[in-house]
């Protein structure tokens, strides 16, 4: 569907460069109406997911190797142009740190991740993320990956869309500039369950996100309209612009700066060590509290509040993983001194 007028004066993509960018109050989907749309040293983790997939970890790197020896294949049907449209920008675009950096990064046991500063052309109807290198350059790199950080389990990868990152001193033109980074992932695989709509979105969204303090342009494959509407305050917390349908997209979109993938570690957990501005879990609680207004940073102490009990909310599940003594786990908790609360998984 096309875009609308609306959407087109909030989005920040602009058909000029150097024009001012504005900005839309919520997450938004452009093209829509609407408001909201893995020797030694190798370990075995398993992760509690659906299907309680045993995956490798790779941190010795091994996989880490871009896909040598095969040339970029040219997109029928495009405008292919060597840096035309913005070779006077070229030597601004060309950082001299990242040049000797690969694109991506393959040795984390959970999830790829790919980033690039420079002159980047993105081309959803190729599934294609190019890094447009100097003349001078020999890089020849070539990577595939599914932007969702459930790496070695198949049967979810299977759902998501395979991009291709590549360098080039060759592209499309560029019909959509961006003035912000852009974040490129997926939001199928397991999502729709509230564990991993944590774990494998929320939590590592927020770990790759957070640090553009809202000045930064998510790119969605696979998109769940539905998912979007449900964390509408999480996007639009992270983001100040528009949602893109990744697999709706007709445009090519100009960057300087695009990651693919988002940084993902052990469940619930961000190290500190490796993530961006060295987030913790309390970064992402707080994150989270700012985001729905929630007044305190933590519980009450005991005995803080007269008379006041701290409530425990216990989720029943009926199915699988269920507790088979559950009274007994309540009573051992309000013998505790917790109010207990019970729900039912929906």
């Amino acid at each position: 569907t096309g875009t609308t007028k609306d959407s087109e004066e909030r989005a920040h993509t602009v058909r000029d460069p150097q024009q001012s960018a504005k900005k839309g109050p919520e997450p938004r989907l452009l093209g829509t109406s609407g408001g909201e749309g893995e020797k030694k040293g190798h370990r075995k983790v398993t992760l509690p997911t659906v299907s309680n997939y045993t995956i490798r970890d790779a941190e010795d790197g091994d996989n880490a190797k871009p896909q040598q020896g095969s040339k970029p294949e040219t997109e029928n049907k495009l405008e292919m142009v060597a840096g035309k449209g913005d070779g006077s920008q070229q030597q601004d675009w060309d950082n001299a740190e990242w040049e000797s950096k690969p694109l991506c990064d393959f040795s984390n046991f959970r999830a790829n991740v790919c980033e690039m500063r420079g002159n980047i052309r993105i081309h959803p109807n190729a599934s294609s993320v190019m890094y447009m290198e100097p003349a001078s350059s020999k890089r020849n790199e070539l990577w595939k990956l599914k932007p969702y950080p459930r790496k070695g389990d198949e049967l979810c990868l299977s759902k998501v869309t395979e991009l291709t990152v590549k360098s080039s001193k060759v592209a499309p033109e560029c019909t959509k500039y961006h003035n912000v980074p852009v974040v490129v992932f997926a939001l199928t695989g397991y999502t729709g369950n509230l564990f991993h709509d944590f774990t494998d979105a929320l939590v590592p969204l927020f770990t790759t996100a957070s640090e553009f303090n809202g000045e930064v342009q998510f790119l969605i494959t696979d998109m769940a309209i539905w998912w979007t509407r449900k964390y509408h305050v999480v996007f639009k917390k992270l983001s100040n612009y528009p949602l893109i349908d990744f697999n709706k997209d007709t445009d090519v979109h100009c960057a300087k700066h695009a990651i693919v993938g988002l940084h993902a570690y052990m469940e619930f957990t961000i190290d500190p060590s490796k993530a961006p501005h060295n987030y913790t879990m309390v970064d992402f609680n707080r994150f989270m509290r700012r985001t729905y207004e929630l007044p305190r940073e933590a519980v009450s102490a005991l005995g803080e509040i007269p008379k006041a009990k701290p409530r425990l909310l216990i989720i029943s599940r009926q199915r699988t993983r269920m507790f088979l003594n559950l009274p007994e786990i309540i009573a051992m908790a309000e013998g505790l001194g917790f109010e207990v609360v019970v729900e039912e998984a929906n």
